[in-house]
């Protein structure tokens, strides 16, 4: 889409125009010729064509009514009409009209390089973040993905006791450990022998 220029940006692409033709119109332009025209239309006053009038050459006159026009943002569009309506010099308008148009393409070209120069980094820095979309780094936010399927997948398998669950290991069997003690015990401490009547006579 191409960029709407202003009125006042026009104004300069068409000052900036007639500077650039400034040698080319100082010397093809009659600057009496053009005056009736101009203070008609209030871009020029009596005053300003008494100053045109006191330079010495016919360029210096030219020059000092291109300085002239260039203050009003109309000027340039009134000499155009104004050589039109002579209908002598049409090749005035040609040139000017080119070099006008030459100088605005510059301008919308620079407008869209500085558009251009607008990049999504530069804009990523700005604390916003679109729906769904992370506002972490990336590995960080990769990391968390994976962890997160992982764990998803983890809940997939049956928990224990559920169909499918495997067996749970089995665990050996401990024996109590009071009937340990007591074995050892037992093993220590054995019961003496009762004295009979009859081991007593062998003695």
């Amino acid at each position: 889409m191409t960029p709407q220029l202003s009125e006042d940006v026009m104004a300069d692409i068409k000052k900036e125009a007639v500077e650039r033709l400034r040698p080319y119109l100082c010397e093809k332009l009659i600057a009496g010729r053009h005056f009736d025209y101009l203070r008609s239309k209030m871009i020029l006053n009596i005053d300003d064509t008494e100053e045109i009038m006191c330079q010495t050459t016919s360029k210096k006159k030219a020059g000092e009514m291109l300085d002239r026009l260039a203050k009003n943002p109309k000027g340039l569009d009134a000499l155009i009409e104004s050589i039109r309506q002579q209908r002598t010099q049409d090749f005035l308008i040609d040139k000017i009209l080119d070099e006008v148009l030459r100088v605005k393409n510059s301008r919308l070209e620079s407008l869209k390089s500085e558009e251009k120069l607008v990049s999504p980094q530069t804009e990523s820095t700005v604390l916003y973040h679109p729906a769904e979309e992370s506002s972490l780094p990336n590995y960080l936010s990769n990391s968390l993905t994976l962890r997160s399927s992982s764990t998803q997948d983890n809940d997939k398998f049956p928990k224990p006791g559920e169909l499918g669950a495997p067996p749970l290991p089995s665990i050996p069997s401990k024996e109590p450990e009071e009937s340990c003690v007591c074995s050892t015990m037992d093993n220590q401490f054995l019961p003496l022998r009762s004295s009979s009547p009859s081991d007593q006579y062998h003695k």
